[in-house]
């Protein structure tokens, strides 16, 4: 299923320019379990938090909200967490 969203494409760089096609299940999986590091480009992060959120909603990912914190930004080598580390005080 592709979707047209902000930033997270996956063209061989997960989060590139502002829109893109998005396969869901595979990036959402890679932005907090995996790790892209082609950054270049990126100007926003679409979370699809409605796909993961919930503790039993694993679909797409085993993270939910209540595991995103300050440690998970600050130790986890994922997408997300490496690019939300630069915003930590």
């Amino acid at each position: 299923m592709l979707y047209r969203s902000l930033s997270l494409a996956h063209c061989h760089g997960f989060l590139n320019h502002f829109v893109q096609e998005f396969q869901v299940s595979a990036n959402v999986h890679t932005l907090f379990e995996g790790f892209d590091e082609d950054f270049s480009g990126m100007y926003s992060m679409h979370l699809w938090a409605h796909l993961w959120w919930d503790e039993w909603r694993t679909d797409f990912t085993i993270v939910h909200g209540g595991m995103i914190d300050e440690d998970y930004v600050r130790y986890a080598e994922t997408t997300y967490a490496i690019a939300a580390r630069k915003f930590l005080v």
